[in-house]
């Protein structure tokens, strides 16, 4: 007999998917800023819940500021 229950996620599992959806949001951030849209990238990091995806995105861009941030995005950055 076969359980229609759903199997417990394990702690790896767990972790797994969580690094999976980090890996799909720094890819979408990352394209995004490859294609030269600063702007869009930043506004799209800085609604992250998560910090890393900002650090990322300053280490690949370098400085941005004067690259067509608005001034509210740029403070945000800062």
């Amino acid at each position: 007999m076969v359980s229609s229950q759903p199997k417990e996620l394990t702690y790896i599992d767990k972790k797994v998917i969580k690094n999976e959806k980090m890996s799909a949001i720094w890819l979408t951030i990352s394209k995004i800023a490859l294609e030269h849209d600063y702007q869009k990238a930043y506004e799209t990091a800085l609604t992250q819940a998560d910090d890393i995806y900002l650090l990322r995105l300053i280490l690949q861009t370098g400085p941005v500021l004067s690259k067509g941030l608005t001034d509210v995005t740029g403070k945000r950055v800062l």
